[in-house]
């Protein structure tokens, strides 16, 4: 590995802040992590601190950099999570706690929207449907209830674009970032001012939006000095944490890309020129040939297999898969809806139920849901005809087994669990030259490909049409 030109990905995720090295034609050298808190200050608040966020990129930026040996790191890309933000001062020091995504306290804001805005009018700006998991109710939120530090904002910045700033100086992002926050004018490719001049939010408050694979800035010396680096390295944004894994694993028509993460989130390639009217799913710009995609998410996915995990005290997938290999499709008439920030439910325990029951029943509980939004995709025009999956949970071969039988489709998984990182280094190796199809050559690793049991296709149709009568209910 001596003398070889390596990139680095970096990905700043819900409950992890993670790190990766890459030989400039797509080997992989190392990858580390740390994991990250959430801060619940009351019900439906969930906050993070921006502060230790950077800390630990420095120093998961200087262990994967002492892996290259005498490699020459030649840039640094940075994905994240969406939604989230920070305001930060005009040295980009935070003034509070960062609002995650999953932090659903502004629903006075959102009601606000919906009364002088409009659902429909907001959808067509910004592909997103009005709710208060966006950031803009919660900026709206900020605005009213914590007036003292709003007031004194220089910038409200994502996760990606803080990351961005303090490595750069600079307050730059890009738009699969930017349509998250509820305030970006997908059609237009800019910030709304419709949005902004209703909401009385300066567009000055907000980081330039650049094209992702265009260098946002340098590394500064302070950061270099941080991270064990040379100033002078270019950043790049590299995009919204799913839309960043799809581009890592080449995401094309036909092919959507399923992230069972935290949340279980995934994204469909479509033209721009897909019918508007009556779509049910959000919408988001896509990282590269002018494209949109699809998107749906089960928000408390992979967080709700934790929860579960913990609660019956396994140890991980293995013990899970082991145990849930003993309940049948159907898990014995247990239903488990996964939707644990609003409230999730159980129903069909009875005293014979075990912890086999419960696992398979949420592990369908997912996959039913997320058939559900493939549907709707499939309505909208989406063509489909194999999921790419990866994540956390993808290591689960009941899990994907389950998602392959119930939506019908083909379902491929790779050996590579961090396609984020893969994606965010893969954009910065092509930004700098090298040719992104030999990167995936070399790095993207298949792993199992699942195709549907017919039998249990065709038992899963009446199971997943009792579950849909039940969560109308």
């Amino acid at each position: 590995m001596n003398n070889k030109n390596c990139v680095i990905g970096l990905d700043l995720g819900t409950t992890a802040v993670k790190a990766a090295v890459y030989e400039i034609d797509g080997h992989c050298i190392a990858e580390v992590q740390q994991e990250e808190q959430l801060f619940t200050p009351r019900p439906g608040w969930v906050e993070q601190d921006p502060a230790a966020w950077y800390e630990h990129l420095c120093v998961l930026i200087r262990e994967v950099a002492g892996t290259s040996k005498n490699g020459r790191i030649l840039g640094i890309g940075v994905s994240s999570q969406g939604i989230s933000f920070v305001p930060v001062d005009s040295s980009f020091v935070p003034l509070d706690r960062a609002l995650c995504w999953l932090d659903g306290r502004a629903s006075e804001e959102t009601l606000w929207l919906k009364e002088n805005m409009g659902e429909e009018k907001i959808f067509r700006i910004t592909g997103k449907h009005l709710s208060s998991f966006y950031s803009l109710p919660k900026i709206l939120w900020m605005k009213k209830n914590r007036a003292d530090v709003y007031n004194r904002t220089h910038k409200i910045l994502c996760t990606m674009d803080y990351a961005v700033a303090r490595f750069t100086g600079r307050a730059i992002t890009e738009p699969t970032m930017a349509a998250g926050t509820m305030m970006y004018d997908i059609p237009n490719n800019s910030w709304s001012n419709e949005i902004l001049h209703k909401c009385n939010i300066a567009e000055s408050i907000l980081p330039i939006v650049t094209e992702t694979e265009k260098e946002a800035g340098i590394l500064g010396i302070e950061a270099a000095n941080a991270a064990g680096l040379e100033a002078g390295i270019p950043v790049f944004g590299a995009g919204q944490d799913q839309k960043t894994s799809a581009y890592g694993v080449s995401i094309t028509k036909g092919v959507a890309t399923v992230s069972l993460g935290t949340a279980a989130a995934f994204e469909i390639l479509v033209d721009r020129s897909i019918n508007m009217d009556g779509l049910e799913l959000p919408f988001c710009p896509y990282i590269e040939n002018n494209k949109l995609v699809l998107e749906g998410c089960v928000s408390t996915a992979g967080a709700a297999i934790k929860w579960l995990n913990n609660l019956l005290r396994t140890n991980g997938y293995a013990e899970m898969d082991r145990l849930c290999a003993g309940s049948p499709p159907g898990s014995r008439g247990v239903r488990f809806f996964p939707l644990l920030e609003e409230g999730g439910s159980c129903r069909g325990i009875t005293l014979g139920t075990g912890p086999e029951d419960m696992i398979r029943a949420l592990y369908e509980g997912i996959v039913f849901e997320i058939k559900y939004q493939l549907e709707l995709a499939v309505k909208a025009g989406a063509v489909i005809n194999q999921l790419n999956v990866f994540g956390g949970a993808a290591k689960s071969r009941i899990l994907c087994g389950i998602l392959s039988d119930v939506s019908g489709y083909p379902v491929q998984t790779f050996r590579n669990r961090e396609l984020c990182l893969f994606g965010a280094a893969r954009l910065t190796a092509a930004a700098l030259g090298a040719d992104p199809e030999i990167f995936v050559r070399n790095g993207l690793a298949k792993d199992s490909y699942y195709e549907p049991d017919k039998q249990n296709e065709k038992q899963y149709e009446e199971i997943y049409f009792n579950y849909m009568q039940l969560r109308r209910k």
